[in-house]
């Protein structure tokens, strides 16, 4: 089947107990299912996940698996988001709120692992010619940017990636995956 190579699928959690404070619908077993299923059905899928880190009653064993989950790999983009506490909102008057220091070290936590995962993921693809949709051309550094069949458009802070273009055909450009850093595909 025609299908795009990139999915956003924000779970934003892990664990059976958080998903249920959070009131959202599906369990651990029903996401890591969905997960193999999609991974099965098309090959080269780059999938996007958001993650909340400190919503209220968030357990250290929470974090734990939600971080070990994050490091297995399951997705190659990853948005890390720590809980604000808003009124008006159905966790407003959740108690066990979790301290700003401990969400901010979770955070930290989470970003530096899909950081590693980015970069291996970037390595994975050193040396490869990628179809790209141009965004803009920078006249200054005389390079494009432009965003392969795996970045979705539109995110906030989404950054196309620079690259100096290898011209195949007159109106297709390719990018050469030049570098292996974290620059591109991680938060």
């Amino acid at each position: 089947p025609k299908i795009v190579k990139y999915l956003d699928m924000p779970i934003q959690h892990i664990t059976d107990r958080m998903l249920k404070r959070m009131a959202r619908r599906v369990n651990r077993g029903f996401t890591e299912e969905l997960l193999a299923r999609l991974h099965a059905k098309i090959p080269n899928l780059v999938l996007r996940t958001s993650l909340i880190v400190g919503f209220p009653g968030e357990t250290e064993e929470d974090f734990q698996n939600l971080y070990d989950f994050v490091c297995e790999g399951h997705f190659e983009r990853l948005g890390v988001f720590t809980y604000s506490h808003e009124e008006n909102t159905p966790a407003f008057n959740f108690n066990e709120q979790v301290e700003e220091e401990i969400k901010r070290e979770r955070y930290d936590l989470l970003s530096e692992a899909q950081r590693e995962i980015a970069a291996e993921w970037n390595r994975r693809h050193l040396g490869r010619e990628l179809r790209v949709l141009i965004d803009e051309y920078d006249e200054h550094e005389h390079a494009y940017r432009g965003r392969t069949e795996w970045d979705c458009l539109g995110l906030p802070g989404d950054r196309s990636q620079r690259f100096n273009p290898v011209v195949k055909r007159p109106v297709c450009l390719r990018r050469f995956l030049s570098g292996a850093d974290n620059r591109f595909g991680g938060l």
